[in-house]
C-alpha cells in the first residue's frame, strides 16, 4: 500500500513541475508538498510498525494552506502584485538581512487617476491600475520587488547602491508607458510621477526613506 501511495504522489509531483507556469504563485510550497508524504512512505515501508504517511500528509497540507494563506494577505487583489503588508515584511527583512548594504527604492503613482475614475469609470481606473502594475512588472528585473503601496502608487525595491541603475530602470519604465500609449485603444493615457533614490540604513529609517522619495515624486509631478 505504501508503495502504490508513493506512485500517486511521486506523480503528483511530476505533474506539479510540468505545469509550473500555471501554477507560478504557489509553485513552490507545491513543489515542497510530496516531499512529506514521501519520505513518510518510505520510513514506512522499511521499518515495521511505523505509521508516518498520513502524518507527513498532515504536515504537508498544513504547509501548503499556511503558504497560500500567506500570499493571499500580502498580494494585492486587483493587480497581482504584493500590497502593503506584503511590501513592509519584504522591507523589514531586507533590512534585517542586508548587514546594513545600501539599496534602491523607487516610488510611483499614476497622474491625473482622479481624472480617470470620474470620467471614464471605476472600472476603467481598475484597469489603469492593472495595466500600470503589468508596465512596470515587465520593466523590472527578476530580483526587484514591486508592490502597491496604496490607491494608485506603487513602490519598487532594487537590490543596488548605485543611483545609475536606478535611472536606467525610471527610463525603462517610462520608455514601456511611451510604448503602451501608442499602441493602445484604452480611452486614457498613462503617466507615473517617479521618485528614488538609495537608501542608507547608516542615516534614516523606513519612514524617512518612503517621505523622501514621495517627496521627491511630487516634485516630478510638480516640474511636470
Amino acid at each position: 500500500l505504501a508503495g502504490v501511495n508513493t506512485f500517486y504522489f511521486g506523480a503528483s509531483y511530476i505533474i506539479i513541475l510540468a505545469h509550473k507556469k500555471q501554477i507560478a504563485k504557489h509553485y513552490y510550497p507545491l513543489l515542497i508538498f510530496p516531499l512529506p508524504i514521501i519520505v513518510g512512505a518510505l520510513l514506512q515501508y522499511f521499518f515495521n510498525g511505523l505509521f508516518l504517511m498520513w502524518s507527513g500528509l498532515t504536515l504537508s497540507l498544513l504547509f501548503v494552506y499556511n503558504s497560500i494563506q500567506t500570499k493571499k494577505l500580502t498580494t494585492d487583489f486587483l493587480t497581482g502584485v504584493s500590497n502593503r503588508m506584503g511590501f513592509e515584511q519584504y522591507f523589514n527583512s531586507i533590512l534585517n538581512n542586508a548587514h546594513g548594504e545600501p539599496f534602491g527604492g523607487i516610488i510611483l503613482d499614476i497622474d491625473n487617476f482622479k481624472q480617470i475614475n470620474d470620467r471614464y469609470g471605476h472600472r476603467a481606473g481598475d484597469k489603469a491600475l492593472q495595466t500600470a502594475a503589468d508596465l512596470l512588472r515587465k520593466s523590472l528585473r527578476k530580483d526587484d520587488f514591486l508592490a502597491r503601496y496604496g490607491g494608485d502608487e506603487f513602490i519598487i525595491i532594487v537590490n543596488t547602491r548605485h543611483r545609475s541603475t536606478l535611472e536606467i530602470i525610471v527610463n525603462r519604465i517610462n520608455n514601456s508607458v511611451r510604448v503602451y500609449n501608442l499602441s493602445s485603444n484604452a480611452p486614457f493615457k498613462l503617466d507615473f510621477s517617479i521618485g528614488y533614490d538609495i537608501f542608507d540604513k547608516s542615516k534614516m529609517d523606513e519612514d524617512t526613506f518612503i517621505k523622501h522619495i514621495d517627496t521627491l515624486m511630487y516634485k516630478n509631478k510638480k516640474a511636470k
